[in-house]
C-alpha cells in the first residue's frame, strides 16, 4: 500500500502543477477570448446555512461579473471562513475562444486529468471520513465539490444561450427507528468542516431527541438544490438547429463560433423563492426541527 506521506506530497505535486496550467490558461484566455459573459451570485453565509437547508434560499441577487473574474473563475476551489460550505459557489456563464484553440484545449483536458488523478488519491481505500480528513488536513477549506468540476468545452456554433434557475427539493420520509439508524452509520462520516468529535457529539445529540418519543417521523431532503442552467441551441455539424440543456455551474468554453461570433443571450436573473413555495412551508415550521443541518434530516413532531 503507498504510503500516507507519499500520497500526500504526490497530490501537493499535483496540486502545484493545476496551479501553473491554470495560470498558464488564464494567460492564453486573456489574450484570445472573443465574448465573455458571467453572472456573479450571492453567496449564503455559514450563519444562514441552517435555515437555507431546512426552507430553502428565499433569494439570491445575481450580478454581472467582471471579466477577469469570469476568465479566472475555474481556479476558484476554496472557501472564505464566513460563507457556507454546504451551498458552493457557481458562475454561468460563457467564454468564446478566438484563438489559440489548440493550446486551450490541451491546457483544459490536462487540469481535468490531474483533477482526477488527485480524486483518485483521495478515495482510494478511504472511508467518507478518511477522505475527508485527508484532503480537508491538507488543503484547508477547499470544496471538493467545485474542484471536482471539469471545465467544459463545447465544439458546436452556439447561437443562443438561455439562464435560468431550477429548484429540486426531493424530500424523504423515515420512521423514527430508520431515522435513529441512519445516524448512527453517519456518526463517522463528519461532514462540512467540523472537527469529528464535534460530528459525534451533533449526532448523539440527534439520536437523543428522536429517542425522546416527541417526534412521529424523520423528513430527509435527499437533495435540496436551487441550480442555476444554461440552455443552448446549436449548429451540430451537419447543420441542423439542435437544443441541451447544461447545469450552469462554470464559465463554458465556446470553441466554434463562426467568425467569433458572440451568442445571443438572456441574462441569469436574481432569484426569489416563488410565494406559494413559501407560504406552504411556513404553515409547517412550527412542527418540525432540525436534527442535523449538513444531512437535511428534519424531526416532525407528533400531533
Amino acid at each position: 500500500m503507498t504510503n500516507y506521506m507519499d500520497e500526500i506530497s504526490k497530490c501537493k505535486r499535483l496540486m502545484d502543477e493545476i496551479e501553473i496550467q491554470h495560470k498558464h490558461l488564464i494567460k492564453l484566455l486573456v489574450t484570445n477570448a472573443g465574448g465573455v459573459v458571467g453572472f456573479e451570485i450571492e453567496q449564503i453565509k455559514a450563519i444562514d446555512e441552517p435555515s437555507a437547508i431546512k426552507n430553502g434560499v428565499d433569494s439570491l441577487t445575481v450580478e454581472k461579473a467582471s471579466r477577469m473574474s469570469i476568465l479566472q473563475f475555474h481556479r476558484k476551489y476554496y472557501r472564505a471562513q464566513q460563507l457556507s460550505t454546504q451551498f458552493v459557489e457557481r458562475m454561468p456563464g460563457f467564454i468564446v475562444v478566438k484563438g489559440q484553440h489548440n493550446a486551450i484545449r490541451e491546457l483544459v483536458l490536462s487540469i481535468n486529468r490531474l483533477k482526477i488523478e488527485i480524486m483518485t488519491i483521495v478515495n482510494t481505500d478511504r472511508n467518507k471520513y478518511e477522505r475527508h480528513e485527508f484532503i480537508h488536513l491538507n488543503f484547508p477549506r477547499i470544496m471538493t465539490d467545485q474542484f471536482r468540476r471539469k471545465i467544459h468545452m463545447i465544439d458546436d456554433h452556439v447561437t443562443n444561450c438561455w439562464f435560468n434557475w431550477v429548484s429540486r427539493p426531493i424530500p424523504a420520509t423515515l420512521t423514527v427507528e430508520e431515522g435513529i439508524s441512519f445516524l448512527e452509520q453517519e456518526e463517522h462520516n463528519v461532514r462540512g468542516l467540523l472537527d469529528p468529535k464535534e460530528w459525534e457529539s451533533m449526532i448523539q445529540v440527534a439520536i437523543a431527541e428522536l429517542r425522546s418519543g416527541l417526534f412521529e417521523s424523520v423528513q430527509r431532503v435527499k437533495s435540496l438544490k436551487l441550480l442555476p442552467i444554461m440552455v443552448y441551441k446549436f449548429r451540430d455539424s451537419i447543420g441542423e438547429e439542435k437544443r441541451m440543456t447544461k447545469n450552469a455551474n462554470t464559465p463554458v468554453l465556446l470553441f466554434e463560433q463562426d467568425d467569433d461570433l458572440t451568442p445571443k443571450y438572456s441574462n441569469l436573473d436574481s432569484y426569489i423563492k416563488p410565494t406559494d413555495v413559501k407560504v406552504k412551508k411556513n404553515t409547517r415550521e412550527k412542527n418540525r426541527k432540525i436534527l442535523n443541518p449538513y444531512l437535511r434530516l428534519v424531526g416532525v413532531y407528533k400531533k
